[in-house]
C-alpha cells in the first residue's frame, strides 16, 4: 500500500549507524555519514527513504524536516552532532574538519570556539589570508570582527599571536583607527565566520 512501503539501503545498513534527529524523534534519522532518512510514512513518502539535500547559500547542505505540523530547514552537520554528540555547547560551532562544508560524516565534525573556527579556516585555505580590500592586508571582515569580540577577554598580545599581526594591528583595530568601514552593530552578529553555521 502506498505510503507504508519500507526501503533501507542494506549495504549502508552493515556501516552506518543511524539515530534519532533530535526533536524530530519518530520522524527522521540521521546517520554518521551524514544522511537523513524518514521514519514516518506519509501520503506522498515512505520509511526509510533519504531525504534529498541542497546547499544554502553557504555551501552547507541542508534538509527540510516536516513533523506533521511544521516544516523547518536544517543543516545536517548541526543534525549529525546533536544526535551522535549531543547539544552545541554554550559560544561554540560546529568545524568541518577538513574543510569541506559538505563531508558531514560525524567522523568530520567537532565543537570549536569562534576563534578556533577562523583559524582552522585560514590552515585550510576557507579564508585566504589578505582582507577583502587590500591584497597586503592578513585579516578579513570576519576576523576583525572575532577581533573585536575577543578584546577586554584576552590581552591583545595574545590575540595578535593567534593571527599572526602584531599587537598594534591588534589595538588599531580594537580602538577602530583601522578596519572602520566594518559597521559597529555586526561585531555581535552569530553569522560573521567561514564555517560552523
Amino acid at each position: 500500500m502506498r505510503g507504508h512501503k519500507t526501503i533501507f539501503d542494506e549495504d549502508a545498513e552493515l556501516n552506518e549507524k543511524w539515530n534519532p534527529v533530535v526533536g524530530y524523534e519518530g520522524w527522521y534519522d540521521v546517520s554518521d555519514w551524514g544522511r537523513v532518512r524518514r521514519m514516518k510514512a506519509t501520503s506522498n513518502t515512505f520509511v526509510g527513504r533519504i531525504i534529498k539535500p541542497y546547499a544554502n547559500n553557504k555551501g552547507y547542505k541542508c534538509v527540510g524536516l516536516l513533523n506533521g505540523v511544521e516544516q523547518k530547514t536544517v543543516t545536517v552537520h548541526r543534525l549529525v552532532m546533536a544526535a551522535f554528540v549531543g547539544p552545541c555547547p554554550e559560544g561554540k560551532q560546529v568545524n568541518h574538519k577538513d574543510g569541506d562544508k559538505t563531508n558531514n560524516r560525524l567522523d568530520n565534525l567537532e565543537y570549536v570556539t569562534p576563534s578556533e573556527n577562523i583559524l582552522h579556516a585560514i590552515d585550510t585555505g576557507l579564508i585566504v589570508s589578505c582582507g577583502e580590500s587590500g591584497t597586503n592586508s592578513k585579516l578579513t571582515n570576519e576576523i576583525v570582527y572575532e577581533i573585536r569580540r575577543m578584546a577586554g577577554k584576552e590581552k591583545q598580545k595574545t590575540i595578535g599571536l593567534r593571527f599572526n599581526v602584531s599587537q598594534s594591528c591588534i589595538n588599531k583595530i580594537v580602538n577602530r583607527k583601522t578596519w572602520r568601514n566594518l559597521p559597529e552593530e555586526q561585531m555581535t552578529h552569530e553569522g560573521v565566520i567561514a564555517d560552523g553555521q
